[in-house]
């Protein structure tokens, strides 16, 4: 136990604070697995990024402070239409979209 603290405290000192996290659990899952040490190491190594990268898009769309987040639900006749709309407006500027929707 005290060597699972000492590593953990390790992990936290190295900036891997999730991975120090999910340590004790990930762990148990692999001695009951049996699985390598590199095979540890990735799932220990990928869990800390996963979260990384989860904090850091939290981080940016806070910063972004956008009014709210939907996602964008479009049908394809939608899309033509937006499409066959900006060609009319560019005035055939633009001749190969008409034929790329349509096809």
């Amino acid at each position: 136990m005290k060597q699972l603290q000492q590593l953990q405290d390790a992990l936290v000192s190295l900036r891997l604070s999730e991975a120090s996290k999910e340590l004790p659990a990930l762990l148990a899952k692999a001695e009951k697995e049996q699985v390598s040490y590199l095979s540890f190491l990735q799932t220990l190594v990928d869990h800390e990024r996963e979260k990384r990268d989860e904090k850091n898009m939290e981080k940016r769309l806070k910063l972004a402070s956008f009014p709210c987040i939907t996602p964008l639900v479009i049908t394809a006749t939608q899309m033509y239409h937006l499409c066959h709309c900006f060609y009319q407006r560019v005035t055939r500027n633009l001749p190969l979209i008409d034929n790329l929707i349509t096809t």
